[in-house]
C-alpha cells in the first residue's frame, strides 16, 4: 500500500526546542506573580516555589509517561504540582489551562525549523494529507503556533495528548488520526524524534513506517532501534525520501 498520509510531531520535529535555566527561572517567575495576583498564599520563597513546580511536573510526567494519560491543566496543577494547596483548588480550575499554555511555551523555547515550511508546501503539492500528532499539556498553544508559524493550513488534522487524553506511545493516538482523516493505518508515515513513542506507536498501530529525526532530546538508548523505518537528520530529506519509498513500493 503506497503511503498517502505524512503525520508528524511537533517538539523537536516541526520546532526547534531549546531549553536555557534562565527562561526556564523567567517562566516561573511569571507562573508565580500571576498566581500571587489571585491569591497571596503563592507569596512563598522564590527558591522554594521553583523546586516544587519542576518537580511536581516530573512526577506527573513519569506517570503519565508510565501510563500514557494526559491530564487536564486543572489536574496537572492542582493533584501534581501543588496537592498541598487545597484550598486552592477553583483557582486551579480557573488557571489551569492558561498556567499549562506559559509552561509548555515559555519554559523552553520553541521556534519553527527553518526548512520546515517549504518542505510541507512541497509534500502538499505532491498530494499527501498532512497531519500532527503530539504530546502537549496545552490544548490550545499547538494551534496558536501554528498559526504564527504560518503552516496550519497544510495540516489535514492537529490531535493533542491534552485533547485525546492519551499519549504516544499509546497506539489508540495513531489510529484515531487515521480514522479521523478516514484512511488505512497501513498508509501513513508518522515522523518524530523519540525512537520510543514516535516509531514504537505507530508500528504497533499498523502505521506502513516511521522516520526518525535527530533533535536534543533524541535518545542513545537502543532499545526501540528496531521500530526504526528510515532516518534523516534534516526535514529537508523528507521529501525525497518519500520519493525513494514509493519508487520502492513501500
Amino acid at each position: 500500500m503506497l503511503i498517502s498520509t505524512v503525520l508528524f510531531d511537533l517538539g523537536g520535529t516541526i520546532e526547534d526546542v531549546v531549553f536555557n535555566p534562565v527562561e526556564q527561572a523567567r517562566s516561573l517567575d511569571l507562573i508565580q506573580h500571576l498566581l500571587i495576583s489571585y491569591d497571596p498564599v503563592f507569596a512563598i520563597d522564590r527558591d522554594e516555589f521553583q523546586k516544587m513546580v519542576k518537580e511536581g511536573f516530573c512526577r506527573y510526567k513519569r506517570w503519565s509517561t508510565e501510563k500514557c494519560i494526559e491530564e487536564k491543566g486543572e489536574v496537572i496543577w492542582g493533584d501534581w504540582i501543588f496537592p498541598s494547596f487545597t484550598s486552592q483548588r477553583p483557582l486551579f480550575m480557573e488557571l489551569g489551562e492558561m498556567l499549562t499554555d506559559i509552561w509548555e511555551t515559555l519554559y523552553c523555547r520553541r521556534d519553527i525549523k527553518p526548512e520546515a515550511g517549504r518542505m510541507l508546501s512541497e509534500l502538499k503539492k505532491a498530494g499527501y494529507r498532512l497531519g500532527v500528532i503530539s504530546n502537549t499539556t496545552s490544548v490550545r498553544m499547538p494551534f496558536l503556533l501554528m498559526e504564527k508559524y504560518g503552516i496550519s493550513s497544510y495540516f489535514n488534522c492537529m490531535l493533542l495528548s491534552s485533547v485525546e487524553g492519551i499519549r504516544k506511545p499509546d497506539p489508540e493516538i495513531f489510529l484515531r488520526a487515521a480514522r479521523y482523516l478516514s484512511v488505512d493505518p497501513g498508509s501513513c508515515i508518522y515522523v518524530g524524534d523519540q525512537a520510543s513513542r514516535d516509531c514504537y506507536g505507530p508500528h504497533v498501530a499498523g502505521y506502513a513506517s516511521s522516520v526518525l529525526i535527530s533533535s536534543c532530546m533524541t535518545s542513545d538508548d537502543a532499545s526501540y532501534d528496531e521500530y526504526i523505518g528510515h532516518r534523516i537528520s534534516n526535514l529537508s530529506e523528507l521529501p525525497a525520501l518519500l520519493r525513494r519509498m514509493k519508487e520502492a513500493g513501500e
